[in-house]
């Protein structure tokens, strides 16, 4: 009587019992022994009362009649251990492959093999590339996991430090912490028939592996080190993808859980592998991961010392890292000497949790354990909200509903009772019309945009004619079908062509364009891993703490600047109302009753309302209390930082559009009023016509050319604020308008009307938190609050001249910078010491809280003769400040030599990475799309702040010039190696040096013009003297230099490169008159010079 299957590992142990009852420790490596495959031919083990049956069904099998233990003699074996069974005559022992359930001979053999261990029959299955990888039921399923938790999953990583002999190890490691995934690296194994791979998968889980190389290849990768290997539990779909790269060992396996799909790359990297050309290598295998819009995961001993930011390689692998929004999560040792070189990798927005490192005793690494969430929702998560669909609306019926109410604003002497009563009117109308419907669809559905009725429709009828072949199997029949397929085929490319160029165009600026390519390569932002209320309370828990950490200051005082000219509210008409309408973004807001196109296109209804409105709230002092209602969405602030933690957000607050109407007339009178009196501080660039980024950095980078020129030192200091805008005292920001700026009275009121009694409530996807007072603070995302934050702090920029020092600021971005001769280093130092101070103590009047963590501080000198070793200053007590070698302010890094190398190494790779990003969407893209996006995001990066980059040496430029090459030559679609100037002249595109020309002189126009910042145009003078030839063209005085270097100072490029220009340019009138007509004299310069 045949029993039921034993397991073939229970089998040979109870037979190793037997044979050896008294040798434990013999006993586990005989085991490891008899499981060889040249020892066993069984294809099914089978327990009797007699012993072993062995059914002799086909050749390869051993039956009763066939098997003879009679050879097995212990001895023999504890000198060779070798077990000798006699087989079949037919069985070949080479060709056997191992299962954990039986033993098959398969037909053929490869290294690309998955060993499938939870089969009841054979399932050996090669893999090639993208071969789908999947375990039938086995048997012994009652064992496994059915019930898998696809959104928690674990994954560890251990070097082993070869498989030989230890396989127990791993088959318990296995087993008692039953991973989801294991990376092994420094295996060891020769083949993929390693008995020690094969005894080390448990029943439940199977494995792909990568042999080390058998000889020495190129890149020194020694031959007795290497080998990779995957462990994974068998309820997963796996397909293996081949990459092949010389400096290291890559194991990359895709696989997909309920419906997320995601890589698992395990790699290893030998130390004797060429650091250059592994950085190379991983950077296009990184680049390849991508381009399959899927996240992934790299595992693996890197043998690069992440810890020391002192090894140029590091900084570079760093770097590669950045520039794909990589995260590195092992931070701490991960092998016994205390280096960190094994990592757990992951990609944009994909967290790996609870990473831990365990001493293992068989290795010298640490075994790293940790879990990850898959982003992509399950199956059966819905969204549910209520919606108006207004293309459903008949507008013809909507206005004449209005027009019929004979709604009367003039009667209203309230701004609240007017609002009050139009929505109580509005509200039936639009309910009448397009009532609010629930909507609820599937997180998890990945239906292409694009892929609409038509498309649904056709893919039936190509699924008809298939089938109609299937049946009848004839010419005719396979002919139609095939052409119906390629119609088909061509429909979706259409379709898909003309989404993107329609996305693309209706982007109306770069930051939307970006969006919308993000988007169409699946590569958004996922929603934060918190709720809406938890970090709303997030929120209200900073700003407390730092209120009470500034409780104990003292009050400010505050000096008038004009007490003779006093701030009044002036009544709108409506045409500068429909202008200004006319001049914002369409955008709207869950607020909005009505959508803004609505309101554009009934202007003739709606924009009296809104001026009625508008005056009525000026004229009474009071803001609406339904407009003080924000929503706020939490918005990451740098895509380098953890997604999951709340801090990397900022609270963004949307508005509805009325009351953003309300801000901005409130803001152009308010901002007429400050530049006409010059009442804001000079230095201060942050939300001002004719002021940027760029020009604050322009100020800063000439002063430092200049007095590096003279022989002088120059010091840069950044500050940061915690919470800047959320923590303005409102009380102190009324005491400040009214005493410094002479907003009083009726003006007053209205600014404490508008910031008291407000409310927001924190939105995240389908959740939401409770509404709130807002006690402190001012909207970000408003449009007055940025205005309200400079007047805030317009005492700081005066601290700092009181010390002798010069500031640039842009909002809440503080620079403090200085520059000195050598000599006077330490009372320098001593000074700036001093002014930190000043600002600590006045900052906590003001109930903000400078983040001394945040800090920065460079010296810059171009002079190697003046070079000076790091320093530090002491801010506090505790707290020193060290000098760093580069700096990154503003999105432009400064580097101590200002030499510039770091910033422009920085944009090139930016820039490619965009063009890599673009060149997936080229097939579908025409070329006025192709080129808008290319401009929009490519070249937009190369032209922010270069006109700074006048002068620099043509080696410096090579790899923003390549870029720039490159860019051309995707968008007129020529070959990587043809010659870049008929691309150039095809596009009608200025060179990179001829751009940096362009910038400098349009700069020079608007300073001709009295457009630009007065820190920079106090640094250039015209001739004063009559009679001279240069005052009848315009001409500026050119600064003096000492050094070459210093060309690169607008006070010296910028006078030079406009008086170079002919006189029909410099006597333009208007701007873009000025930038059309330049663009052609320097392409016509262009074009001359290449023929």
């Amino acid at each position: 009587m045949v029993g039921p299957p034993l397991d073939s590992r229970e089998f040979l142990l109870s037979l190793s019992s037997s044979i050896l009852p008294n040798r434990k420790t013999k006993r586990k490596v005989f085991f490891f022994h008899l499981i060889n495959p040249s020892h066993l031919k069984s294809k099914f083990l089978t327990k009797s009362s007699t012993g072993i049956n062995l059914s002799s069904s086909n050749p390869y099998v051993i039956s009763p009649k066939h098997a003879d233990f009679t050879n097995v003699n212990p001895n023999t074996y504890s000198n060779s251990n070798d077990l000798n069974l006699s087989l079949p005559v037919n069985t070949s022992p080479n060709k056997l492959i191992h299962n954990s359930n039986d033993f098959y001979e398969p037909k053929h053999r490869s290294k690309s093999m998955l060993f499938n261990s939870n089969s009841n029959c054979s399932k050996f299955k090669l893999t090639n590339n993208n071969d789908n990888i999947n375990t039938p039921k086995s048997k012994l399923s009652k064992y496994t996991n059915k019930s898998n938790d696809f959104n928690n999953l674990s994954i560890s990583l251990l070097n082993i430090r070869s498989i030989n002999k230890k396989s127990f190890y791993i088959l318990d490691l296995l087993s008692s912490h039953s991973p989801d995934f294991l990376a092994l690296t420094e295996t060891w194994h020769e083949d993929a028939n390693s008995p020690s791979l094969i005894s080390a998968a448990p029943f439940n889980y199977s494995f792909l592996e990568l042999a080390r190389p058998p000889t020495k290849p190129l890149s020194s990768l020694h031959s007795t080190y290497g080998g990779v290997c995957l462990f994974f539990k068998s309820s997963f779909s796996a397909s293996r993808h081949s990459f092949k790269f010389t400096s290291f060992e890559c194991l990359v396996t895709s696989f997909k859980a309920s419906r997320n799909c995601f890589f698992i790359v395990v790699i290893y990297r030998p130390p004797s592998s060429l650091l250059p050309l592994f950085l190379d290598e991983f950077y296009s295998l990184v680049e390849s991961l991508y381009s399959f819009s899927i996240p992934f995961y790299i595992a693996g001993d890197f043998n690069i010392h992440f810890n020391d930011k002192s090894n140029y390689y590091t900084l570079k692998f760093i770097d590669v890292l950045l520039l794909f929004n990589l995260s590195q999560h092992c931070t701490f040792p991960t092998i016994r000497t205390g280096n960190t070189i094994d990592f757990l990798i992951s990609s944009s927005f994909c967290r790996l949790n609870n990473i831990s490192a365990d001493k293992v005793h068989f290795s010298d690494h640490y075994l790293i354990k940790s879990s990850f969430s898959l982003n992509s929702p399950i199956a059966n998560s819905t969204c549910s909200f209520t919606k108006r669909c207004w293309s459903l609306l008949n507008k013809e019926l909507f206005l004449d509903s209005l027009t019929s109410s004979n709604f009367d604003a003039s009667l209203f002497g309230d701004v609240d009772d007017l609002v009050s009563s139009f929505n109580d009117l509005l509200i039936p109308i639009l309910d009448r019309l397009v009532p609010l419907k629930s909507f609820t669809y599937r997180l998890s559905s990945r239906k292409a945009p694009w892929f609409d009725m038509e498309c649904i429709l056709y893919k039936r009828r190509v699924r008809k004619l298939e089938k109609v072949y299937r049946m009848t199997l004839s010419a005719s029949s396979f002919s139609e079908w095939k052409s119906k397929l390629a119609s088909y085929r061509s429909l979706l490319f259409s379709k898909h062509s003309s989404y993107l160029r329609k996305s693309i165009i209706s982007a109306s600026t770069s930051k939307h364009r970006w969006a919308s390519l993000s988007k169409l390569l699946h590569k958004n932002t996922p929603p934060p891993p918190f709720s809406a209320q938890q970090y709303h309370d997030y929120i209200s828990d900073k700003v407390n703490s730092i209120r009470v950490s500034n409780s104990d200051s003292s009050t400010p005082t505050f000096s008038p600047l004009s007490p003779e000219n006093a701030f009044i509210f002036s009544p709108v008409s409506l045409p500068e109302l429909t202008k200004i309408i006319d001049s914002m973004s369409s955008s709207t807001c869950s607020l909005d009753l009505v959508p803004t196109f609505l309101l554009k296109e009934f202007s003739s209804y709606f924009y009296p309302l809104i001026l009625k409105l508008v005056n009525l709230s000026l004229t009474t002092s009071k803001f609406p209390t339904s407009f003080k209602s924000s929503n706020i969405v939490p918005m990451i602030k740098n895509l380098s930082l953890d997604p999951s933690a709340p801090s990397s957000y900022r609270p963004v607050s949307n508005l509805s559009f009325i009351s953003k109407v309300l801000e901005k007339v409130v803001f152009l009178q308010l901002d007429y009023f400050l530049n006409r009196f010059s009442l804001l501080p000079p230095t201060q660039s942050g939300f001002r016509r004719s002021h940027s980024t760029e020009t604050a950095l322009l100020k800063i980078y000439n002063d430092a050319l200049l007095a590096s020129d003279m022989g002088n030192l120059s010091i840069l200091l950044c500050l940061d604020y915690s919470s800047a805008f959320d923590t303005v005292d409102h009380s102190l920001l009324l005491e400040l308008l009214d005493k410094s700026f002479h907003i009083s009275g009726p003006s007053n009121s209205w600014f404490y009307s508008y910031l008291y009694n407000r409310y927001s409530t924190v939105f995240i996807e389908n959740s939401r938190s409770l509404p709130s007072s807002v006690p402190y603070g001012v909207p970000q995302g408003s449009i007055l609050g940025p205005l309200l934050f400079i007047l805030y702090t317009s005492e700081l920029p005066r601290i700092i001249n009181s010390f002798s020092l010069q500031s640039q600021l842009y909002a809440d971005d503080s620079y403090i910078y200085m520059s000195f001769p050598k000599s006077s280093l330490t009372s320098v130092i001593l000074n700036l010491t001093s002014c930190l101070d000043s600002i600590i103590s006045w900052s906590s009047s003001m109930s903000l809280k400078l983040n001394p963590s945040k800090f920065e501080l460079i010296f810059l000198n171009k002079s190697v003769k003046n070079s000076i070793p790091l320093r530090s200053i002491n801010i506090s007590s505790n707290f020193k400040l060290e000098s760093s070698p580069s700096i990154r302010s503003l999105g432009f890094i400064f580097d101590s030599s200002l030499s510039l190398v770091p910033q422009i190494n920085s944009v090139a790779k930016s820039c490619y990475f965009h063009l890599r990003r673009i060149r997936l969407l080229l097939p579908f893209l025409d070329d006025p799309t192709l080129q808008l996006l290319v401009s929009s995001l490519v070249l937009s990066r190369m032209d922010y702040c270069n006109s700074l980059y006048y002068g620099l040496p043509d080696s410096t430029l090579f790899p923003l010039t390549k870029a720039f090459n490159c860019a051309a030559r995707l968008v007129s679609r020529t070959p990587r190696f043809s010659h870049i100037s008929p691309s150039l002249v095809a596009l009608h595109w200025l060179p990179l040096r001829y751009r940096i020309i362009f910038k400098i002189c349009t700069f020079m126009f608007k300073l001709h013009n009295g457009n630009f910042p007065i820190y920079l145009t106090e640094l250039i003078s015209k001739p004063q003297r009559k009679g001279l030839r240069s005052s009848s063209h315009s001409h500026f005085f050119i600064a003096q230099i000492r050094h070459s270097y210093a060309k690169s100072a607008f006070t010296y490029s910028g006078p030079f490169l406009w008086n170079s220009l002919p006189p029909h340019l410099t006597s333009s009138l208007s701007l873009a008159g000025f930038r059309k007509d330049l663009k052609t004299h320097l392409f016509y310069r262009f074009v001359a010079e290449r023929c």
